[in-house]
């Protein structure tokens, strides 16, 4: 039953083989109540014109990310599988201005984020399988800020769009613990092409300016899982920790309306910045044979 076991998982995803004559399917949803520390986190914490000594007061909150898992076996040593997660940020930050007088801007963001994993995976041993991916990685921020022009023309307004993709490649260990249980470590290196686009917008009718970042990204991908196969109802559980690292190299950015005297937009520097995920990972998955 080890053997079921050992072949099920993908990063996040457990391969099992019930007929070697048969098209063996997995398919099932995963959870990951994730903490996030942006990338763009340190723009959000610049002070301007701080001459009174008050800080900048950012806040990211926890979230579920949430998506399917599928997964097919090819012959006795190879499989495919794919998962998908999806789910929405929210972030505040309060900056403090000085100029003649201390005022506060107040900043909401709102992000939509999703992950897209296509992963080959090759079993080299009972409980040693190696494989090789592709990462799809997307996310769109909204801000608006208040506070300096809470007066007429009204706030203004900045979207961020981040896409992202490249390649992955990684080691798998199964660690037998009883005859269903076992203990899942997956670890693995990725590598991703990132365009940022930044745009300002304001109710005035002015034309602001916007931003095309191009960043290359280097990191890993890591989890630690338990996995609980139940046979009399072919389902095995998963639940462990996930944790994604990224750091940012930044290659190009191409300026459309700028004007260096504009404090408040002006472009951002990405280089060696950050990105973080980490939290608890929980995935159900059903296997059949057709």
């Amino acid at each position: 039953m080890i053997n079921k076991i050992s072949q099920l998982l993908i990063i996040a995803t457990i391969m099992i083989s019930t007929n070697a004559f048969a098209l063996d399917l997995n398919v099932g949803a995963t959870l990951w109540y994730a903490n996030w520390k942006p990338h763009w986190e340190k723009e959000f914490r610049d002070i301007f014109r701080d001459e009174s000594g008050e800080k900048t007061h950012f806040k990211m909150d926890d979230t579920y990310l949430i998506g399917p898992i599928v997964s097919l076996k090819l012959g006795d040593t190879f499989s495919l599988g794919a998962n998908m997660i999806y789910g929405k940020y929210t972030a505040s930050c309060i900056k403090m201005w000085y100029e003649g007088g201390t005022e506060s801007i107040h900043s909401t963001m709102d992000i939509t984020k999703y992950d897209t994993d296509i992963i080959l995976n090759y079993r080299a041993f009972t409980y040693v399988q190696f494989f090789v991916g592709l990462k799809f990685q997307h996310y769109n921020l909204t801000e608006t800020q208040r506070g300096i022009y809470d007066t007429p023309p009204g706030p203004f307004s900045r979207e961020l769009l981040s896409n992202s993709y490249g390649p992955g490649l990684g080691i798998g260990l199964t660690i037998p613990l009883d005859e269903n249980f076992a203990m899942l470590l997956n670890i693995s290196g990725i590598y991703l092409r990132t365009k940022v686009e930044d745009s300002w917008k304001e109710n005035s009718g002015a034309n602001p300016p916007s931003y095309i970042y191009t960043l290359n990204a280097y990191g890993i991908n890591n989890s630690l899982s338990l996995a609980y196969f139940l046979p009399s109802f072919n389902i095995t559980l998963l639940t462990g920790f996930r944790y994604q690292y990224l750091k940012y190299k930044q290659a190009d950015v191409k300026k459309t309306n700028y004007d260096p005297g504009d404090e408040f937009r002006f472009d951002r520097d990405y280089n060696d910045q950050r990105d973080i995920f980490w939290g608890i990972n929980i995935s159900v998955l059903y296997s059949f044979s057709i």
